[in-house]
């Protein structure tokens, strides 16, 4: 599970989770999530879930004059994400 924040203003970068679908809940905040194979875009705020299923370009963005506070994350873990941003060693494997 993931903690996050994102200051007024910033953003994640678009991304993919080819084998994991994504499901975030808004501790603090408002923002909009951006689903960008379906050319969408979806406001959220504090207490809503958003789920994004596998394979969508997506981006969760801090776009409504606050910050966001955020847990959750894609599930099964998005081994090859988290080796490439130095969260795991390169040689981890995804679980079987």
């Amino acid at each position: 599970m993931n903690y996050v924040r994102l200051e007024p203003g910033e953003e994640n970068v678009p991304h993919i989770h080819v084998e994991s679908e994504d499901t975030i809940f808004i501790l603090e905040g408002e923002g909009t999530i951006q689903d960008y194979t379906n050319d969408v875009s979806l406001p959220f705020h504090a207490g809503c879930a958003v789920h994004v299923p596998v394979g969508i370009k997506h981006a969760v963005k801090a776009d409504r004059g606050v910050g966001i506070v955020s847990v959750g994350g894609p599930s099964p873990a998005d081994v090859p994400l988290l080796r490439k941003v130095g969260a795991l060693s390169p040689d981890a494997q995804a679980p079987v």
